[in-house]
């Protein structure tokens, strides 16, 4: 998987959800995401909190999209 523009996926992410980028983007690097969790389906909710709750799973998903692949 090549670089990922993360402007884009923010502007895609915050369409979807109704929220302004800039909203969206404060929240994810404070990583208080209930607005944007308060905004999805019970299921959505549940899967993301269940990624969220699983470091192993979240390690994985940083390497794979920030293609940093170093072990922190």
């Amino acid at each position: 998987m090549g670089n990922i523009n993360i402007d884009a996926l923010i502007e895609a992410a915050s369409k979807k959800l109704g929220i302004p980028p800039e909203q969206l983007r404060k929240s994810l690097n404070s990583g208080n995401i209930s607005d944007i969790t308060s905004r999805m389906s019970k299921s959505d909710r549940d899967k993301i909190n269940s990624v969220m709750n699983n470091p192993e799973l979240m390690e994985k998903m940083r390497r794979k999209y920030t293609g940093n692949n170093n072990q922190r």
